[in-house]
């Protein structure tokens, strides 16, 4: 027996053999493995006694040995989300499951969906499911990886029926340079779709396969599966990249998590399996809690329909099990927050990215120096906390109080960190119960006017737009 085969064996008999490097199994081999026994190896007693040690290697959790209450402090709350949707997408494929299909999990991709085929060679559609709340393009890190993970595979199992999905709630982005018109992954899906003449389908290859080979490699993509896509990137005629192509499915725009658990709650009464929306949400968080736990576990992981109806009788979830959804709820939910807080930061980037072109569009027409200034349109008016503990002052803040009955204005002079702060809001207590604290440290003359401006306007009520300062 050569050594490569001996090698592919080795893999056969240990799947996780390579989860040190990353958190799936090696890529070289992935019929199932029958009847062979796993032999130990230090790479997993490693994992087993130090679950997280390599956890800066991926942007997800170790899938070897993961105890849910215990280790889901010490993630990343954008990491511990992104493994809730695998988990949301996981059960929406299992409700879904025909009675010739099996899910694998965590073998070639997130999810495999294996359809058995009456000749003999099963159909394997590997989906890589990827939450994120930017946009994907052909030139996307993740993307690359994905379709250089798919070349690995293609070429490691010749004879392997193989299609590939990337899902992901990110939508569609424009890249740079693309030299058709729409989005790289547009073409794409028109070419796979069959909307495309033959003599269309050839030029869009040929561009795809141009900008693929002027794309940098992600840095945390393995050389193997690098090498695998430039080799198919490297042949002049384009037969085997529209094959490539037809096999693997964009799926951008996905649903976020709060629109997934609401099509499993559907999915589950149109199914049958539960009569009201209150019964649907008993069924989804057990078999949630009962995905999870699988996917936790170490080994090679599957489910069934035959399972699904296993579970189907189960009671609802206590003690550990409601613990650790309720948990998993509350990620869910920050996670979605996120994603707000950074489509709404991407979005004002875009605005104030259009109003500086604007401005030197505007500057170039006038011929003149103009200075800009950019400021909260609504400054902050409320007081800083005061130390504790305090000296009252009462002598300094008296006669601050009485000069202020007079002249409507005092003015405090002194060294840095003697205290002028402190009286200031001793003094500001003293005058009623709704100060308004306008703070100018280290701003220019020009800045200090602007938050004067909007900071009377905000306590008046009274607009006063300024858009330009000459």
């Amino acid at each position: 027996m050569s050594q490569q085969a001996l090698s592919r064996n080795r893999l056969v008999r240990c799947p996780f053999v390579r989860l040190y490097h990353r958190d799936k199994p090696g890529r070289d081999y992935i019929e199932p493995s029958q009847g062979l026994v796993r032999r130990p190896f230090a790479t997993n007693e490693r994992l087993r006694r130090y679950p997280f040690r390599h956890r800066f290697l991926s942007c997800k959790p170790v899938r070897g040995c993961i105890e849910p209450l215990r280790c889901l402090c010490r993630l990343p709350c954008d990491t511990i989300a992104g493994f809730v949707y695998q988990v949301d997408v996981t059960l929406l494929r299992w409700l879904n499951l025909q009675n010739d299909e099996v899910l694998e999990l965590e073998r070639g991709e997130d999810i495999d969906i294996i359809q058995k085929w009456l000749d003999g060679g099963d159909l394997r559609t590997l989906e890589q499911v990827k939450r994120r709340s930017s946009s994907v393009t052909l030139r996307s890190s993740d993307a690359l990886a994905a379709i250089a993970n798919f070349c690995e595979h293609k070429a490691n199992n010749p004879s392997a029926r193989l299609r590939f999905r990337f899902l992901t709630t990110g939508r569609t982005g424009k890249e740079k340079k693309w030299p058709l018109s729409g989005t790289g992954i547009e073409a794409w899906e028109a070419l796979r779709r069959g909307r495309l003449k033959e003599m269309d389908r050839a030029a869009v290859a040929h561009e795809i396969r141009i900008f693929l080979k002027d794309s940098p490699k992600p840095e945390k993509l393995n050389t193997s599966a690098w090498d695998a896509l430039q080799f198919l990137l490297a042949k002049e005629d384009e037969t085997d990249l529209i094959e490539l192509i037809e096999s693997f499915e964009w799926s951008t725009g996905a649903r976020d998590d709060s629109d997934r658990q609401e099509e499993i709650r559907r999915a589950l009464i149109e199914s049958h399996y539960a009569a009201d929306q209150a019964a649907a949400q008993a069924i989804l968080e057990r078999l949630f809690v009962h995905v999870f736990r699988t996917l936790s576990q170490p080994g090679q992981k599957s489910l069934t329909s035959a399972e699904l109806s296993k579970q189907l009788l189960q009671p609802p979830l206590t003690g550990a099990d409601r613990h650790l959804f309720t948990i998993l709820a509350v990620v869910r939910e920050q996670g979605e927050r996120l994603d707000q807080l950074e489509e709404r930061f991407s979005r004002e980037q875009g605005l104030v990215a259009a109003l500086g072109a604007q401005i030197t569009q505007l500057k170039d027409e006038q011929g003149q120096s103009l200075k800009i200034e950019y400021r909260d349109v609504i400054p902050n008016l409320d007081p800083p906390e005061i130390a504790k503990p305090s000296i009252l002052r009462k002598d300094f803040v008296n006669k601050a109080v009485t000069a202020l009955a007079g002249i409507g204005w005092v003015h405090l002079v002194g060294e840095p960190g003697i205290g002028k702060t402190q009286l200031g809001l001793l003094v500001s207590q003293q005058l009623g119960p709704e100060p308004f604290w306008i703070n100018l440290r280290d701003c220019t003359e020009d800045q200090a006017c602007t938050i004067l401006d909007l900071s009377i306007a905000a306590a008046s009520g009274v607009d006063r737009k300024v858009l330009i300062r000459e």
